[in-house]
């Protein structure tokens, strides 16, 4: 549920900033532009949360309405406001943005999770962890979008927007589905706390990806701009792969540990 809704709710912005920020289109009005879709799609969850809690349903895929998912719901808009600065950053070429928001959200993600896990040890502390480590992502965002975002609200920026965002929704939608469905499989064979003890290792995997996208995020730009020099743009790429082949052998080596 998180992930999907936060997807959805993005309505394709991710991508606009890469697409767009990137080349320097609507300088005056797309980061102000995007972050008004934002703000008009952010509420919905709650509002739809709600209708569900106010309409007597208790739980929803045996998660409770209240308190759970009606703090979620909230909670992936503040996910959503922090993704839309990494894009920033990405779409800038600066990789130290990108470390900062991406890392700083995951690593304060895990501490407070675990931290509200072994005080409480319940199902909620896993909202309250997401929670925190959003409240305090706040301190970094706001000063960041104040400083790059300016400019004025296009209507006819945003209609632009919404048309070459809106497709992304159906594929985001069933890859989120099609990835997390074996949750459901592995419930109706085992139990929760096997799929809890899956989803777990699951994420630790799936945590390699972001060294990954950083180094990505620095590497691929230089091989892009020196891809009219043979020699250059091989060592470049050369430089890439040892680096990958490092960070995986380091990762494989903590997970081992």
């Amino acid at each position: 549920i998180e992930m999907i809704v936060a997807n959805v709710t993005l309505m394709g912005m991710d991508r606009a900033i890469l697409r767009f920020h990137a080349k320097g289109d609507w300088p005056d009005t797309l980061l102000k532009s995007v972050f008004t879709v934002w703000a008009c799609f952010s509420w919905i969850p709650f509002a739809v949360t709600l209708a569900l809690y106010l309409a007597g349903w208790e739980t929803l895929f045996s998660i409770p309405v209240a308190p759970h998912l009606l703090l979620l719901s909230v909670i992936t808009s503040l996910f959503n406001l922090n993704f839309l600065c990494i894009c920033i950053g990405r779409a800038q070429r600066k990789l130290p943005i990108f470390l900062r928001f991406r890392l700083g959200y995951m690593a304060l993600k895990l501490a407070a999770v675990l931290a509200f896990a072994t005080y409480s040890g319940d199902s909620i502390s896993y909202v309250l962890g997401i929670a925190a480590a959003a409240l305090i992502m706040l301190v970094v965002i706001f000063p960041f979008l104040y400083r790059n975002m300016g400019g004025y609200t296009d209507w006819g920026v945003v209609r632009q927007l919404l048309g070459f965002g809106w497709p992304f929704v159906f594929h985001i939608f069933s890859a989120n589905i099609l990835g997390y469905f074996s949750r459901f499989f592995l419930e109706a064979y085992n139990s929760t706390t096997d799929v809890g003890i899956f989803t777990f290792a699951f994420t630790l995997g799936s945590a390699l990806y972001v060294g990954y996208a950083a180094l990505a995020t620095y590497f691929e730009p230089q091989i892009y701009a020196h891809s009219g020099d043979v020699a250059r743009c091989e060592r470049w790429l050369g430089i890439y792969t040892n680096v990958c082949l490092t960070f995986a052998s380091a990762g494989g080596a903590l997970l081992l540990i």
